[in-house]
């Protein structure tokens, strides 16, 4: 143990650590963090949490841009009303929800595409190195 696992693991006094040696020595806790538990669910929470960070990178975006699209009136009316050049506001401000929710969505998923391309070149780098090595 390091100083700072020594310092905390004698933080509580001799009992705490003596319970706290006891629990990692325990089958149950080795049992809970050995590959053979933690590898799949890693695997299985994997995809979730990838759902999560995206609905969250692309949440903001989709919200904005359908707010925008879907609006009736102007969300600025005194800017609406001092113009009198282009389009009507509100169909300006649906052209601006549009471009936002698709183009800020593509973005987001571009960076998806590009991740899964640099992924592959390194597995297919690895298959290659494999498949140079000599067999025994």
């Amino acid at each position: 143990m390091g100083a700072a696992d020594s310092a905390l693991h004698d933080a509580g006094g001799p009992v705490i650590a003596a319970r706290v040696d006891q629990l990692r020595r325990g089958r149950p806790l080795r049992t809970l963090v050995s590959p053979r538990v933690t590898v799949p669910l890693y695997v299985a929470l994997c995809h979730v949490l990838r759902f999560v960070i995206l609905a969250i990178r692309v949440g903001p975006d989709t919200l904005v841009g359908i707010v925008l699209m879907m609006t009736s009136t102007a969300l600025a009316p005194a800017y609406a009303a001092s113009r009198d050049w282009g389009p009507p506001a509100v169909v300006e401000q649906s052209m601006a929800g549009a471009i936002t929710w698709f183009a800020g969505d593509s973005i987001d998923l571009d960076d998806d595409e590009a991740a899964l391309a640099a992924y592959n070149a390194r597995l297919a780098g690895l298959n290659r190195r494999r498949l140079d090595e000599p067999r025994r």
